[in-house]
């Protein structure tokens, strides 16, 4: 297998439509909480508010793909807005492909990208019941500072 990465922008955000769901399929079966409500999320609502944030700042697609079986393994998403602040949206790897250094290499992409730009406040958020994600993102010095509860309605 060769991994090649493709860093690009918004225009790139439709091919990423496939793992998104995958992603968003995932965190319906790990919510405690609010399943029902994140089945109900669609790309279409996402691409929206990602490509708000393309206007407001700047946005960054970094694909990972497999250049031999032409097919997409992984993907980060990653914002910068008009405040300066930077947020890593969504990062996704296929579960077959994890623990092969393709999201250590999105990470570190992005948080290239980020410094190139100036930008050191930089937040993410975790889905209550993923908490397995903490530790990966404690490699690059994220941790959990505050809880953000929310009612069902």
């Amino acid at each position: 297998m060769k991994i090649e990465y493709l860093e690009t922008d918004h225009t790139a955000l439709k091919l990423v439509k496939p793992l998104w769901e995958r992603l968003r399929d995932h965190h319906v079966l790990l919510s405690t909480h609010f399943s029902e409500r994140i089945s109900k999320n669609t790309f279409e609502e996402r691409s929206r508010d990602l490509l708000n944030k393309s206007k407001q700042g700047q946005l960054k697609i970094i694909l990972a793909h497999d250049a031999v079986e032409k097919r997409l393994l992984g993907y980060c998403i990653s914002s910068i807005n008009e405040m300066k602040q930077g947020e890593i949206d969504s990062i996704f790897i296929i579960d077959d492909f994890r623990g092969m250094g393709i999201g250590n290499t999105l990470m570190k992409r992005t948080l290239d990208w980020f410094e190139d730009n100036g930008i050191h406040n930089i937040c993410l958020s975790v889905l209550f019941g993923n908490e397995q994600a903490l530790n990966f993102y404690e490699k690059y010095g994220f941790y959990p500072r505050t809880y953000l509860l929310k009612n069902r309605a």
